[in-house]
């Protein structure tokens, strides 16, 4: 930030001024300073608190949306499942809302997010926002994932406040939709919330008979030991409206004939599969991760000695681990995939 803007006023906090007794100060800082830039890592953002009020009016909307869909649920006699999962919700944040008493009287004494003054929140590496409680009624689709992340709705949260009091938020990130079609609709409930009320759309089961289309498929098993039909959503449509809404709010690079970004020649000009040989190793190997999957599933193995994570994601449980050729290869693979750098040390010469 400093060779970008030398004359910047830039307040970079250390972990000592985020602590819980100089957490106070710290924020007096912010709010009696004219500060350019103030740069929170991750871990702290969610230290900056927001008001009681604030939290109150969120959550209490929520409430409010969670019981006109439940009314909307048993008029269309929805599924038993559907209508139990949204009365969870509703006691879930009417907990949350009757746990803010304590938070008000601390509100007196505590520098709030409302009053530090920050007029635009810039926030890198935003897919890490995405697991943002939404509720729906299609609770039978595979891979729809709708975890109550703490960490999304507190961002959540500063972000509306913070777009509704005029000011500007940009969110950074290469993969805004990784795992799911969801993603698509979570971001643009950060980004795009009053478009899609404007729209009918703010109700993530509209958005998604709208735009994206679920399909049963066959696919293969996480340990790899047979296939199975799963119904998730498999593609996008409607895109040049969804395309028309997104690009209101984002800046993209768009791959064509012209954006300078070379690709690989494709044999006959698309991807070719080519059929394998997997080899006794091989077979003996995917074998074996049936095997650990069963004694799992069947709770014949301490967590902590092996799980499905540890199947289907080449993560070591417990100590003196040493993985087969096959795990390393793969887990190098998905080392080059992102950030990570595996170091290997000791005997490698059978790698």
């Amino acid at each position: 930030a400093l060779a970008a803007y030398p004359g910047a006023n830039i307040l970079a906090p250390t972990p000592a001024d985020l602590s819980k007794s100089k957490r106070g100060e710290f924020l007096s800082r912010v709010a009696t300073n004219d500060w350019d830039i103030i740069i929170v890592p991750f871990s702290s953002f969610k230290l900056l608190p927001v008001s009681a009020e604030t939290q109150s009016d969120f959550y209490q909307r929520e409430i409010d949306t969670l019981f006109d869909y439940l009314s909307e649920l048993k008029a269309d006699k929805s599924p038993t499942r559907a209508i139990k999962e949204i009365e969870k919700s509703i006691k879930r944040f009417q907990v949350k809302l009757d746990n803010l008493a304590d938070m008000r009287k601390d509100d007196e004494k505590t520098i709030t997010w409302e009053e530090l003054g920050v007029d635009m929140l810039i926030v890198d590496e935003f897919h890490f926002f995405k697991n943002l409680y939404f509720s729906t009624r299609m609770t039978r689709i595979a891979g729809l994932t709708n975890t109550d992340s703490q960490r999304a709705f507190d961002m959540f949260v500063k972000f509306s406040w913070t777009q509704h009091n005029s000011g500007k938020v940009i969110g950074l990130t290469g993969t805004p939709v990784t795992n799911t079609l969801a993603e698509f609709f979570t971001m643009q409930r950060y980004f795009q919330l009053e478009t899609l009320q404007e729209l009918g759309l703010s109700h993530f089961d509209a958005w998604a008979n709208q735009f994206a289309l679920a399909e049963a498929g066959l696919e293969m098993t996480p340990d790899g030991s047979g296939f199975r039909m799963n119904t998730r959503f498999r593609k996008f449509v409607n895109v040049p409206e969804l395309m028309q809404i997104w690009f209101q709010v984002v800046d993209a690079k768009r791959v064509d004939d012209h954006s300078g970004i070379e690709h690989p020649d494709l044999f006959e000009g698309k991807p070719v599969k080519v059929l394998t040989d997997g080899g006794k190793e091989l077979l003996d190997y995917v074998s074996t991760l049936a095997e650990r999957a069963e004694k799992v599933r069947a709770r014949l193995v301490r967590p902590d000695v092996d799980n499905m994570l540890c199947i289907t994601g080449i993560v070591p449980a417990k100590r003196n681990y040493f993985p087969t050729d096959y795990e390393l290869i793969l887990c190098l693979f998905r080392c080059f995939s992102c950030k990570d750098l595996l170091i290997l040390c000791g005997d490698t010469e059978t790698v």
